[in-house]
């Protein structure tokens, strides 16, 4: 199993401080949100990291190098960062995507604990979900269920039909990356559009579940109140569960 990570994008609703620098390479304590990410995938037992790079790349590279805490890092570069979204940066990675992978979104910060609950779980095809009330957010994806089966991932869906937000982490067995990457391609027209185009027709066609991390600390950061948001509560999300019993 690899991870993927896609952290091509400009990052504009963070101007001024994504002028110059890749919204993942922001700092958040004492490292930023790539490093956050990659320390807590580094928990698991994933060799590979598949990761998809765009706007200042080359700082990206400088930073991370090809490897990391013992993890290859193999890049795929999305040229045409500022004209297209996450659905063109996957077909870049298309090339990469010969094995069940987990993707991540690449503005997160995650505690260890999910990244366990994650790559521990028997699920293969799974959209990890925050059922937690207190982290509803009303633009972020949310996810209806059906007899235990993820049948619609969307926006508008309203939060008393909601099973819960989806913030950015989806699991794939080989299988569906395969029937994932070839969606991919055939709507790769819409290439303004996030990798949602691509995953939804797998919806109807195979069985998607949940796993839940129900209020496990995270943090996705788009904009200036979520950069503030982590970086208070950054100690918090790390540390968390280092002296449970």
């Amino acid at each position: 199993m690899k991870a993927l990570i896609l952290a091509a994008g400009v990052g504009k609703r963070l101007h001024p401080f994504t002028e110059d620098i890749p919204k993942c390479l922001l700092k958040v304590g004492e490292k930023s949100i790539l490093e956050h990410l990659l320390d807590s995938i580094s928990s698991s037992k994933i060799k590979e990291v598949i990761l998809v790079v765009g706007f200042k790349k080359e700082l990206i590279y400088k930073k991370i190098g090809d490897s990391y805490q013992g993890m290859i890092i193999n890049y795929a570069t999305n040229n045409f960062f500022d004209q297209t979204n996450n659905l063109y940066s996957l077909w870049c990675a298309r090339h990469l995507i010969d094995d069940a992978f987990v993707q991540f979104i690449g503005d997160l910060i995650v505690n260890r604990e999910i990244i366990k609950k994650v790559f521990n779980s028997h699920l293969e095809d799974a959209v990890v979900i925050d059922s937690s009330p207190n982290n509803f957010v009303e633009d972020a994806n949310r996810i209806r269920l059906e007899k235990g089966r993820v049948i619609l991932l969307n926006k508008t869906i309203s939060k008393e039909e909601s099973a819960g937000r989806a913030f950015g982490i989806y699991k794939f067995s080989k299988e569906n990356a395969q029937e994932y990457c070839k969606s991919i391609e055939l709507n790769i027209y819409k290439f303004k559009d996030g990798f949602e185009t691509g995953l939804r027709p797998l919806l109807g066609n195979f069985f998607f579940q949940i796993i839940d991390i129900n209020g496990l600390p995270y943090a996705e950061i788009d904009d200036m109140n979520d950069l503030d948001s982590a970086r208070k509560k950054i100690d918090y999300i790390i540390n968390y569960g280092n002296f449970k019993s």
